[in-house]
């Protein structure tokens, strides 16, 4: 397995995670592959943001996606890298912390001061705790009719 930039030609892969993702962390929210296409895109093409990919080069090809982006914080002057997706297929798990250890990287070499992942489990936390996170705030979604 191989975390890498992803490419334009990526991005029918990157909407179907996108997709998965969507629809076991998100399923009540709307999926419109034209706009998940275009999001790919700008997460490629963006200075500010990364689109990164797992691949599995000895059978389907890419089987995780993680998008990001960089800016400044908004309650403090600092730089902050945010994980804006992150989606492994089930099968192919187990190489998060390739994945999470190259989202790092580039908000390094970016000069982030902090980098925040989210997560909705127990499991997701106690990863994120093993590779240093500590939790911050826990979200709450509420759809108005």
């Amino acid at each position: 397995m191989i975390v890498r930039d992803a490419t334009l030609k990526d991005c029918p892969r990157m909407v179907r995670l996108g997709l998965a993702f969507r629809a076991a962390a998100m399923p009540d929210i709307p999926f419109d592959p034209a706009y998940a296409d275009a999001i790919a895109r700008q997460h490629i093409l963006a200075d500010d943001r990364v689109a990164l990919v797992l691949e599995d080069a000895t059978g389907p090809g890419v089987v995780g996606l993680l998008l990001g982006r960089i800016g400044r914080h908004d309650l403090a002057p600092v730089s902050f890298a945010q994980e804006v997706l992150w989606w492994i297929e089930p099968a192919h798990r187990g190489h998060g912390r390739q994945m999470l250890e190259a989202f790092e990287r580039w908000a390094r070499e970016r000069d982030a001061a902090f980098v925040g992942m989210v997560g909705r489990d127990e499991r997701t936390g106690r990863f994120y705790q093993r590779a240093g996170y500590q939790p911050v705030e826990r979200g709450f979604l509420k759809e108005l009719a």
